[in-house]
Formats: structure tokens, C-alpha cells, sequence
């Protein structure tokens, strides 16, 4: 399915509620899966809500044992039409912790094919952007294409990281965007 090129990929439970369009189309709805984790997933909350953003963020424990692992599944789709991921972070406490992004596709060998790409904890107390662009990610076993893409996680325990106790995230104005 592709994607228009206005596509606005917002966190989790900011494109189901929020019920963002894209020329027509509705890229997610209701009735896609929500935000997950275990054993508990990210929660959607109004305590922190960026200046000029969505009405509430997300919520990730990121630090907390059994909780360093989110993701958002949803059928295949085209990203091949965006060269940049970007996102806003409030963060408690400047940990300094790896939070790795991995774009998810179909696996070829029964274990996770992705794109991934990390970053730094290391603000506090303040709103920071995050801008990732696509090509920086790397590949991890074989992935299908930037065109196959069936959900983006989030996790601090990848490749030797591990949870940074106390790393409380806020994550607000998820998208990809086209910069060229």
C-alpha cells in the first residue's frame, strides 16, 4: 500500500484518536493494534504535553525492568517515500541511555528483520527533537525494503544495552517527513 507523501505518522494512540488523514485516506484507525509492551505497554497521558503538540503523549517506563521493549504493529507499509523519522522526547532524568529504533520488516529466517538506528538520553526536564534520517539506519539481517514496513519498537535492550534505571520518556509529534 503506498503512502502518500503527506503521511503523518504520529505515536501510537496520537493516530488512532487523533484520526489524522492523508488526502482522503486514514493511514491508521481504531481498529489497528495500539501501542504494546510487556508485560505492561506505554500509557497515553495529559501530565506532559509539549507547547504547540498533540493534546497528550506517551509514556514509557523505558528503565523499568520488563518494560524495555515497546512497539506499534499494522500491516505492511510503503515508507520508501520519507527520508526522515522525527519525533519529540521529554525526559525526567538525562540518563544517557541507548534507546534503539528498529522500523520492522517481514523476516525472511524467522528471526526480526529491521532498519535500526539509536539515540542518547540526554536531556532533562525539557522537551528535545529527535530527527533520524532513514538512510543512517542500519540493516539488520536482510530486511524486505523501506517499501515493507509492519511496525516500528523501541527498546533499550538490544546489541549489549540494557535499561537505564529511572529513564522515564514522553513521547509527543512522531512522523516521517520528506526534508529533499
Amino acid at each position: 500500500m503506498k503512502i502518500p507523501r503527506s503521511f503523518s505518522f504520529v505515536v501510537g494512540f496520537l493516530v488512532a484518536v487523533a484520526g489524522l488523514h492523508a488526502q482522503g485516506t486514514a493511514p491508521f484507525t481504531f481498529h489497528d493494534k495500539p501501542w504494546r509492551g510487556l508485560p505492561t505497554g506505554p500509557a497515553k497521558t495529559e501530565d506532559k504535553v509539549r507547547d504547540g503538540g498533540a493534546p497528550f503523549t506517551l509514556r514509557w517506563d523505558a528503565g523499568k525492568p520488563g518494560t524495555n521493549n515497546i512497539d506499534f504493529r499494522f500491516t505492511s507499509r510503503d515508507f520508501s517515500g520519507y527520508d526522515t523519522l522525527s519525533f519529540w522526547v521529554y525526559a525526567e532524568k538525562a540518563t544517557f541511555a541507548t534507546i534503539q529504533v528498529l522500523f520492522i520488516s517481514p523476516t525472511t529466517m524467522g528471526e526480526a528483520d529491521v532498519y535500526e538506528a539509536d539515540f542518547s538520553v540526554d536531556t532533562e526536564g525539557k522537551w528535545a527533537k529527535y530527527t533520524l534520517a532513514l538512510d543512517s539506519f542500519r540493516k539488520s539481517r536482510n530486511p524486505a525494503g523501506w517499501d515493507q514496513i509492519t511496525g516500528i519498537h523501541f527498546t533499550t535492550n538490544r546489541h549489549g544495552n540494557a535499561p537505564v534505571e529511572g529513564t522515564v520518556l514522553f513521547f509527543s509529534d512522531m512522523q516521517l517527513e520528506l526534508s529533499k
